[in-house]
């Protein structure tokens, strides 16, 4: 705490308050004493030196004052003036205490929820009477900075501890906790065609909307966005936590048939390949008889095998097919049963 100087006609003061000391030449002293006291506490007031030095001093009665002559201690309970005499000298002296209340409106602000990284505002309501407030992490007690509206980053859930003084009465202690919310992140990136992607993400806070940009958000899940390529996607919850990955869509799980039965009741009349539109629609088809003879090729946008060759029914059986995709090094293999009813 700051101390203040004086003199007068040489001879020094000191005080921790800016209000003066009358003194007489070649009486005086040397003393130290608070600029405000806390109503319950006791302090001292202790002189250093007194002129002459070894004159005593004389204090008028008082039921707060403890001691006698250079040591007492003091106990207001409201403002007081004491009044003294240097022994020797004919001028009366005197030491005024202000007295204020131990704080008791201290309360931090409501606790918080931020995203991780995010700015925080650490907040204490109080009254202007205190003078300092110190923020610290409750667990370690690190420093964290000082002041109200103090903006903190955390990564992590952390609580806060804001000191407050007055610098009269104890410190006043109180808790406050910024919570971090995290975000949301992409699931799966599934192929629609080539230019439309189906985007799925989890966590975060309610809805969640997704962008290609990280600017221009929708919560339409399908997006505009070159389906063949790997590319930037966002995703962010209502909070406006968000996260970004980088990720080549996914192509739709291609279900093949096992059986034919080309009876014309509208149930596998057809070789028709599941979601193949979506994940290459111009792969290229095969069917093979059991003796390897090729019996149809096509592409997947031309008419699928109906269980003919030539326009002529084939005789049931087992017959494999061959599916090249543009992305696939090895094409897919398998068999389907032609089954004709009897």
């Amino acid at each position: 705490m700051k101390k203040t100087f004086s003199t007068l006609k040489g001879i020094v003061f000191i005080a921790l308050s800016a209000f003066s000391i009358p003194m007489a030449s070649g009486c005086g002293y040397v003393c130290k004493w608070p600029v405000k006291h806390c109503k319950g506490m006791k302090r001292a007031v202790t002189f250093e030196s007194v002129d002459p030095s070894t004159s005593k001093i004389i204090w008028e009665p008082s039921s707060s004052l403890v001691g006698e002559d250079r040591n007492i201690s003091l106990s207001p309970e409201e403002t007081t003036t004491y009044h003294f005499k240097i022994e020797g000298c004919e001028q009366e002296f005197s030491i005024t205490i202000p007295v204020i209340n131990p704080m008791t409106d201290v309360t931090p602000a409501i606790d918080t929820i931020v995203c991780p990284g995010s700015p925080a505002v650490l907040h204490v309501n109080v009254s202007e009477q205190a003078e300092s407030i110190k923020w610290f992490t409750k667990e370690g007690h690190n420093p964290v900075g000082t002041g109200n509206d103090f903006v903190v980053n955390p990564q992590t859930s952390t609580i806060y501890e804001a000191e407050v003084s007055d610098g009269a009465c104890p410190d006043v202690t109180v808790e406050m906790e910024v919570s971090t919310s995290e975000p949301p992140r992409i699931d799966s990136v599934i192929k629609q065609n080539d230019q439309l992607v189906m985007i799925s993400g989890i966590g975060g806070v309610g809805s969640l909307q997704y962008s290609t940009n990280g600017n221009d958000f929708s919560s339409d899940a399908q997006v505009v966005s070159d389906a063949n390529s790997a590319q930037h996607y966002y995703v962010k919850d209502e909070m406006g936590c968000a996260s970004d990955t980088i990720i080549r869509p996914q192509l739709p799980q291609i279900k093949f048939p096992t059986v034919l039965t080309p009876n014309g009741d509208g149930v596998n009349d057809v070789f028709k390949i599941e979601n193949l539109e979506k994940s290459c629609p111009d792969a290229k088809i095969s069917i093979y008889d059991r003796t390897g003879k090729k019996i149809i090729e096509y592409y997947y946008d031309q008419a699928p095998w109906d269980g003919t060759y030539k326009g002529k029914p084939l005789a049931s059986g087992d017959y494999w097919y061959k599916v090249m995709m543009w992305d696939r090094y090895k094409p897919y293999t398998g068999h389907i049963t032609l089954m004709r009813d009897k």
